[in-house]
């Protein structure tokens, strides 16, 4: 069962990847607003679901738990409003179970021209100077018992909002406050066109 389990799993995710790359989420109306150029800002009202034919299960505002400081105090608000989508600085998302986390050489790719005297862009070139990763403090972690991949749910058309909150108006990144609620996952399988598949166990837990 464990095997047939896995195996089916990579079947699905193979049959996904073939869509996204084959074309079918690239025609036109199909692409996903992660994938977006420029992306703009969000104007969703507070309790909306982001994404049509998703439930609201959780007010659509960003919350503010406690939430451990990071070695450069990374505004998304600043990216985001400038029309930098998502997946430019996270593109792990569209090919592993990760989003992933931008390498310094990334970020000073563009920052040795833009915005290159800000104070938040100094800390960043202090680490590039020294070659040095930055020692960002992960947010978002999974028991281990949970397989998660961002990857079937960006070729499914879900926006990044709708499991992480409005990240482009954070000026701190917070996580969001159900993404540990196995109910919250549950309800939205439930709400689509093909729910009892996505509501087997093994979905997460394999």
């Amino acid at each position: 069962m464990r095997i047939a389990s896995r195996v089916r799993f990579l079947v699905c995710g193979a049959v996904l990847l073939a869509l996204l790359w084959g074309g079918s989420y690239l025609s036109a109306g199909a692409l996903p607003s992660a994938l977006s150029w420029p992306r703009a800002p969000s104007t969703a009202a507070a309790g909306a679901s982001p994404n049509p034919g998703f439930p609201p299960t959780v007010p659509f505002v960003p919350t503010r738990p406690p939430v451990p400081p990071q070695p450069v105090p990374f505004p998304h608000v600043a990216m985001v409003s400038r029309g930098v989508p998502c997946l430019f600085c996270h593109s792990g998302a569209t090919r592993s179970p990760t989003a992933g986390i931008p390498s310094v050489y990334l970020c000073m790719g563009c920052h040795l021209v833009i915005g290159r005297d800000s104070p938040l862009i100094r800390q960043v070139r202090t680490y590039w100077e020294a070659q040095q990763p930055i020692p960002w403090v992960r947010i978002y972690r999974l028991p281990g018992f949970v397989q998660f991949s961002h990857r079937p749910h960006l070729a499914a058309g879900l926006n990044c909002e709708a499991c992480h909150g409005d990240v482009g108006q954070m000026e701190v990144t917070v996580p969001y406050p159900a993404y540990k609620q196995m109910g919250w996952c549950l309800e939205c399988h439930e709400h689509q066109p093909n729910p009892l598949p996505l509501t087997e166990c093994q979905i997460c837990h394999y």
